[in-house]
């Protein structure tokens, strides 16, 4: 027995793009100029980390709820037309056809996660669905892992890590998961060391087994 824990952003959605500019354009919203490093600082984190770390480091007055609630606006729009990256549908419904259990496992707002995931048509085909907000551990915690691999009765040993993210891949290595990492444009500069690191590596799904 086998189970799948996909990530989503970067991974099954082509949606990259989006998070690249989001706290950017938070910022020039509040007439703001954001440092060039900034995309990289925010990288690893959490919504509700990046909010902390947007107050703290550019001293706003705006509450960290406030931070995020901007945040979720822009999202809300702008996953109106987010698509599935490509092969990423036939290879769910393989997995759902061989009653393989899947999880997805996402930093992204849980409202937002289960809104896009409905509108492409593919939320039937998870078991479970969890934010990294709700559990309270980020993909740099091993816990985030584990916690998924019990929502599908699995030991984390048994399952399937499928990630575009290093930081992502490095804790999914660490909890004892099998990691297939998928190639995305944002993980390009990454991707030789991804490749050292994954079990295996996939330029799109379409060339990934089940």
């Amino acid at each position: 027995m086998k189970g799948y824990i996909f990530d989503l952003d970067g991974t099954l959605l082509d949606s990259m793009h989006i998070w690249d500019v989001l706290s950017i354009h938070y910022l020039e919203s509040l007439k703001i100029t954001p440092q060039e490093k900034l995309v990289e600082q925010l990288k690893a984190l959490s919504l509700y980390e990046a909010a902390i770390f947007i107050q703290k480091e550019y001293h706003l007055n705006q509450s960290v709820s406030q931070i995020q609630d901007g945040f979720y606006q822009q999202l809300e729009k702008e996953y109106q037309t987010v698509t599935l990256k490509e092969g990423a549908l036939s290879f769910l419904e393989k997995c759902y056809q061989q009653n393989i259990p899947m999880c997805l496992l996402t930093a992204n707002h849980s409202h937002i996660t289960h809104k896009v995931l409905k509108r492409l048509n593919i939320y039937h085909y998870f078991n479970s669905i969890i934010s990294c907000d709700n559990i309270q551990y980020t993909k740099q915690d091993i816990r985030s892992y584990q916690y998924a691999s019990k929502s599908l009765n699995l030991p984390i040993s048994k399952c399937i890590v499928v990630e575009d993210a290093l930081h992502a891949i490095k804790t999914a290595k660490k909890s004892g998961a099998f990691v297939k990492a998928i190639y995305d444009k944002a993980n390009h500069t990454d991707w030789q060391e991804i490749m050292k690191i994954a079990d295996q590596t996939y330029q799109s799904f379409n060339h990934m087994e089940v």
